[in-house]
């Protein structure tokens, strides 16, 4: 499952405001899972203000946290689970990161 683009966003600059200077946000970090998501295209580019830097930032914001790992979960389903249900593709997630977010 070598990815090498995101799985999630389509196109160069910060996912939210279009900033051409990005970090790599990866939706589903901690250890282990941050190399997975690397590996299954499980991340995002975004300016350092929406990454790191404000109350809009996803590590700083529980909600915008919450959403981009529903929105990983749902694009890895969608890319690596086609044919199954989505019970099953939400069994193969966590069967591969130790949770789900659905």
């Amino acid at each position: 499952m070598k990815q090498k683009h995101s799985i999630i966003q389509f196109s160069r600059g910060c996912l939210i405001c279009g900033n051409p200077n990005t970090e790599r946000h990866h939706l589903i970090y901690g250890n282990a899972n941050r190399q997975l998501s690397d590996q299954d295209g499980l991340y995002v580019e975004l300016c350092k203000k929406h990454h790191t830097g404000g109350a809009d930032s996803v590590h700083l914001n529980p909600t915008i946290a919450k959403w981009s790992r529903i929105a990983g979960e749902m694009a890895w389903i969608n890319t690596y689970c086609q044919g199954m249900s989505m019970e099953q593709g939400i069994a193969q997630f966590r069967a591969r990161y130790g949770k789900n977010y659905l």
